[in-house]
């Protein structure tokens, strides 16, 4: 395993005569003890601060304008970066770093290597992407029944991110006590195709209760991503399984249909039960900046079976002769409601719309 990520020392003067913190504080107090009683005084609380700068291992729980939040062990310490972290991007909540006492507060001295990541990216905006959030177990993909039907391209986006990282991906549809019999058909039918490829689903109702409690057991001793659309629920889910959070509860706009963020920077909230998750900023446009448009049909598990039978090497299954993909779709031997998933998904790369 790559060992953490040093802070650059900023070419702070002792830097270059100390090898080690406890080294300039046994100076320091050295110093301090021949100048007096108040030298005295202040070697006795140098000397406190150097025993307690040693190391500690800590997960990033919420950051804010370059100020983090550190659970370490039962304790949250705000801490702050000195100097720059040499090698490594700026930490983001999730990440596992090294921290180092300051009195009350700590120093971020190292990131840990990361298991996967996921970025927010918004499609006009392919080649900017950031970082949310790191180590994560699973993607908790939230949408709602109201305003229907559920977006359901955002959750192949997600779902593809989740390919591309190595983490497995649940479906949560909200809001269910206010579906119509006719939408509850609709729903049924995508609720087992993303079924029949292995992908969990779950109904959920705040208002009712209804599956929550399941909700609660898949947060369970895992790192938890919660994902979705603005006004979906994701807050109000939440603060039923634990209402001490008290999370702000958004409203979709009748006229947009579209959700206003009451989630404004990403978390990670420890849960009672054991694990943790990460509560995400709602976001309207979820992209794939980084994944090649040839590359984006490796994201479909359902494509799969079909990607190395096409003509072209670099078919981007549209109109390509010889495509298999677009062969299996005419032949009912692929979901079409998938396929123009993809097609839109794919839209964006190529053209950033």
């Amino acid at each position: 395993m790559t060992s953490p990520a040093p802070v650059d020392s900023g070419g702070n003067d002792y830097d270059e005569k100390y090898s080690d913190l406890d080294e300039f504080h046994a100076k320091e107090v050295a110093r301090d003890q021949s100048r007096g009683k108040r030298g005295r005084k202040r070697a006795a609380l140098k000397s406190q601060r150097g025993s307690k700068n040693k190391s500690e291992k800590g997960r990033i729980i919420s950051r804010s304008r370059g100020k983090y939040k550190v659970q370490v062990g039962e304790e949250i310490v705000p801490c702050f970066i000195k100097g720059s972290l040499a090698g490594f991007e700026s930490p983001v909540v999730g990440d596992y770093v090294q921290i180092q006492r300051d009195g009350p507060r700590g120093v971020l001295v190292a990131v840990e290597p990361r298991e996967n990541v996921l970025s927010r990216i918004s499609e006009e905006g392919r080649n900017q992407a950031r970082t949310l959030a790191a180590n994560i177990d699973q993607l908790v993909i939230v949408l709602s029944v109201q305003p229907f039907p559920p977006r359901w391209v955002l959750a192949d986006r997600l779902l593809c991110l989740g390919e591309l990282e190595g983490f497995d991906s649940i479906l949560v549809i909200n809001k269910w006590d206010l579906i119509s019999p006719e939408e509850e058909e609709e729903v049924e039918e995508i609720e087992a195709l993303y079924r029949s490829l292995d992908i969990p689903v779950y109904r959920t109702s705040a208002s009712t209760g209804l599956g929550v409690e399941e909700f609660g057991e898949l947060l369970k001793d895992k790192t938890s991503l919660l994902g979705g659309h603005s006004g979906v629920g994701k807050s109000s889910l939440l603060n039923v399984l634990h209402p001490e959070m008290d999370l702000a509860v958004g409203h979709v706009n009748r006229a947009t249909g579209k959700g206003r963020h009451t989630t404004t920077l990403a978390k990670l909230v420890r849960l009672p039960n054991g694990g943790y998750l990460v509560d995400t900023p709602g976001f309207r446009e979820f992209g794939l900046g980084d994944v090649e448009p040839a590359e984006l049909g490796r994201c479909y598990k359902d494509f799969r079976p079909f990607l190395g039978s096409c003509r072209f090497k670099n078919c981007l299954h549209l109109d390509e002769p010889g495509c298999r993909v677009v062969e299996a779709v005419e032949d009912g031997d692929l979901s079409n409601f998938r396929y123009q998933n993809y097609l839109q998904i794919l839209s964006g790369l190529l053209y950033g719309g």
